[in-house]
C-alpha cells in the first residue's frame, strides 16, 4: 500500500510540536510543514488551521482536511474546498476538560453573592461534543443545566430544548447563557439584540463559540441598557482583539482571549494518525463533518 504525505499547515501554530508528536508514534510517516510543501501531488491529507489562502487549490489529490481543533468554519469557508474532500477536526477529553474547567469558573467567578449554585440555572446553546461534556460537568457541581438545539433530540440524563421560541424561553429563563455553538450560516449573528431583548437583567453572556455569534453593537447596546449584567468573551471577531476596540473598554465585558479550550499536540497528534490510518484501509474517519450542516 502507498504511503500518504501529510501536510500540516498552521501559520500560527508550532508546527514542529505536532509533527513531533505524529514521527513519534509511527517514525515512518512522510510529514511535510507550510511553507514547504514538496511536490503538492503527494498530499491526500492536510492538517489545518488558519492555512494560507489559495493552499487548497494547490492540493489537487486532497482528500482529507483535518481541522487542528473543534472548529472547522476556515475550513468550510474556503472557496478552494472540494465537495469530496472529508473534513474531521479533533475531539477528544482534554478538549472537553479545559472547556468544562473553564465554563465552571467563570460562573463561580460571576455568579451573584448570595445565590447557591444548586439555585444557578445555566443555558448552554449547542450541546455536541464539547456542550455536552460541559453540561455534565456542570451538572456534577450541582447547576441546573438545560441545552438548547436547534432541532429536536434528546440527550441522556441533559434536558434539551430546540427551536426559536424555546431559545427565547431558556434564555428569559437562564442566570448564565453559554454560546457553544458551532458557526454556521443559520448561527452567524445569532446573539443579537432580539435574543438580548430576551434575556433576563441578572444573566452573564458566555461566549466560547465564535466571535461572528456576536452582533457586536447589540451586546454593547443591551449592556448599557440593563438587557443582560455583563459578558464573558472568549472569542472575537478579530483575534486578537484590538485594543482600541469597545470590548476592551467596556466595564461589564470580560475578554479571555480564546483560552477556553487549548488543543493539546499529542491528543491531536493520536486523532489525526487514526483518521490517517482510516483513510488507508477505507475505515470511518473519527469526527467527521458534514459539509453542508457544518459541523
Amino acid at each position: 500500500m502507498m504511503d500518504m504525505s501529510i501536510l500540516i499547515a498552521m501559520p500560527n501554530r508550532d508546527q514542529q510540536a505536532l509533527k513531533n508528536e505524529l514521527l513519534a508514534m509511527d517514525n515512518g510517516l512522510d510529514v511535510r510543514l507550510w511553507p514547504d510543501i514538496g511536490r503538492a501531488d503527494d498530499i491526500e491529507f492536510a492538517v489545518l488551521w488558519q492555512h494560507p489562502e489559495g493552499l487548497l487549490g494547490q492540493l489537487h489529490r486532497l482528500r482529507v482536511a483535518q481541522s487542528y481543533g473543534a472548529g472547522v468554519e476556515g475550513i468550510l469557508k474556503d472557496r478552494d474546498l472540494r465537495h469530496n474532500v472529508h473534513i474531521t477536526r479533533v475531539c477528544g477529553s482534554a478538549l472537553q476538560d479545559s472547556m468544562s474547567a473553564y465554563l465552571a469558573e467563570r460562573i463561580a467567578a460571576h455568579n451573584l453573592p448570595g445565590r447557591s449554585i444548586a439555585e444557578t440555572r445555566v443555558g448552554l446553546l449547542g450541546v455536541g461534543r464539547l456542550g455536552l461534556a460541559a453540561a455534565q460537568h456542570l451538572q456534577s457541581l450541582g447547576y441546573q443545566v438545560t441545552g438548547w438545539r436547534r432541532s429536536a433530540g434528546a440527550l441522556e440524563g441533559v434536558p434539551v430544548m430546540h427551536g426559536g421560541e424555546q431559545l427565547f424561553a431558556l434564555c428569559a429563563d437562564s442566570d448564565f447563557v453559554i454560546c457553544l455553538l458551532p458557526l454556521t450560516p443559520a448561527t452567524e449573528n445569532m446573539l443579537n439584540i432580539h435574543l438580548f431583548n430576551h434575556f433576563r437583567p441578572d444573566a452573564w453572556l458566555i461566549n466560547v463559540g465564535r466571535g461572528a455569534h456576536v452582533v457586536e453593537n447589540d451586546l454593547i447596546f443591551a449592556l448599557d441598557n440593563g438587557l443582560l449584567r455583563g459578558a464573558t468573551l472568549d472569542v472575537t471577531r478579530v483575534e486578537p482583539c484590538p485594543a482600541q476596540h469597545p470590548f476592551r473598554r467596556h466595564p461589564a465585558i470580560e475578554s479571555t482571549e480564546h483560552t477556553a479550550s487549548i488543543t493539546d499536540p499529542h491528543e491531536a497528534a493520536e486523532v489525526i494518525l487514526s483518521n490517517y490510518h482510516n483513510l488507508q484501509h477505507s475505515a470511518p474517519l473519527l469526527c467527521r463533518v458534514d459539509h453542508k450542516r457544518g459541523y
